[in-house]
């Protein structure tokens, strides 16, 4: 968000919720500031949530909404096999969505094994562990696919 009725908004939000990410592991000196680079006081972090200040970034509620669809799309189809492809008016670009959290998964692992991944998508052990409780399988559909298809010619 940056226009002239709000100039550089955006830029000054995004400052406010990292401010307070780098403060969960800080303390606070007499004055109720928080150490570190960016600061931000109690006072200030209580006045964000009276006017409901949504700490979570913009990613993460994109996130959390895909999330919402791939839970709708379980119940109504019994499974978390997502086509890659699907992009509906109920479902828009939850195909893609899936997709991409199976490469944030697979650059997960990689880091994990001290590598480091062509791409940038991240997911953090929460959201896999969402994913999962879902019966979401992370090798994507190619063994469930072969397996229907070997079905369907018997």
């Amino acid at each position: 968000l940056d226009s002239a009725r709000y100039p550089r908004l955006g830029a000054w939000v995004q400052a406010q919720r990292r401010a307070r990410r780098t403060t969960r592991n800080t303390t606070q000196d007499d004055q109720g500031m928080i150490s570190g680079n960016r600061r931000i006081s109690s006072v200030q972090i209580a006045k964000l949530d009276r006017i409901g200040f949504e700490w979570g970034s913009v990613k993460q509620s994109g996130w959390d909404a895909k999330f919402a669809l791939l839970q709708q799309y379980v119940m109504e189809h019994g499974n978390a096999r997502v086509p890659r492809s699907l992009d509906t008016p109920q479902y828009p670009k939850l195909g893609n969505w899936v997709s991409h959290q199976r490469q944030a998964y697979r650059n997960q692992k990689l880091r994990a094994a001290g590598r480091e991944p062509r791409q940038t998508q991240v997911i953090s052990s929460a959201q896999i562990a969402k994913m999962e409780s879902l019966g979401f399988e992370w090798s994507g559909l190619r063994k469930w696919d072969w397996d229907a298809k070997y079905a369907l010619l018997r």
